[in-house]
């Protein structure tokens, strides 16, 4: 009871399973209370007749079976008026009985006439189903009015109602989603040194920040063309002397001068 509750309140799905076995409870429920008022009569003589008990050994009812008849029909002696002891049944005797039929439930006896063991002698046994159908009938409809309404609310309540921790986590999920850049904002760099350096001003940036790649021809630039002279190749910059060196040049040319 505990899981299937806390399986209501925690998923949609396990609303609309609850929903729809309200569904069909509720149709079954209707459905014997419709067919309470339809009593049928049958006239035979007895075959067998089994009590039936629960865990503790508390009588629950017992099934009786007709000769010639396949179908099994249950009684409930502690429904009737008079009492109807189990000493009142004959094997091979004969019985009227009155009974209602249902399609969850075997054939129901709510009521029988018994005789003694000489076939003589009959008494009527009914129950208040029989002398009140129209109580048991409405009782029934009643029933299924009120599941009928459980499972209408499990419904909506599977379709409307939020489910706890929903919300929670779908603030969660907003605040950790990739944010989109704005319409007519420039996208911005990465952090962390994984992104591309900007560019010179006005220039896209560069890849890795060493400039621009080279072109189809290298570094260099292109071959020269036939007949055209090759560029001059760079040359080494030129070296300045520090002054101790410019003062012993000095000193050289002055001794070389005398």
């Amino acid at each position: 009871m505990i899981s299937l509750t806390r399986l209501a309140i925690s998923t949609r799905w396990g609303r609309y399973v609850i929903a729809a076995i309200l569904l069909v409870v509720a149709v079954g429920i209707g459905i014997s209370g419709l067919g309470a008022g339809d009593i049928q009569t049958k006239t035979g003589t007895l075959s067998d007749l089994q009590k039936l008990v629960d865990d503790q050994g508390n009588y629950l009812y017992s099934e009786l079976k007709m000769d010639g008849d396949s179908a099994t029909y249950r009684i409930k002696r502690t429904d009737f008026t008079p009492a109807l002891d189990s000493d009142k049944f004959f094997r091979g005797g004969t019985i009227d009985m009155w009974y209602t039929t249902s399609l969850l439930n075997p054939p129901q006896i709510i009521a029988i006439q018994l005789r003694d063991e000489n076939d003589q002698n009959a008494v009527m046994y009914v129950t208040d189903a029989y002398t009140h159908p129209d109580n048991v009938r409405n009782g029934n409809l009643v029933l299924a009015g009120v599941v009928l309404l459980l499972a209408v609310a499990a419904g909506l309540a599977g379709a409307f109602m939020p489910i706890p921790g929903q919300r929670a986590r779908a603030a969660l999920a907003t605040a950790y989603a990739p944010r989109q850049p704005q319409p007519g904002m420039p996208p911005q760099p990465m952090q962390g040194g994984y992104g591309m350096p900007p560019g010179p001003q006005g220039g896209p940036p560069t890849q890795g920040g060493y400039g621009p790649p080279p072109g189809p021809y290298g570094p260099y630039g292109a071959p020269p063309q036939p007949g055209q002279m090759p560029s001059q190749a760079p040359q080494a910059p030129q070296q300045i002397p520090s002054w101790e060196q410019q003062i012993r040049d000095q000193q050289r040319n002055a001794g070389g001068q005398q």
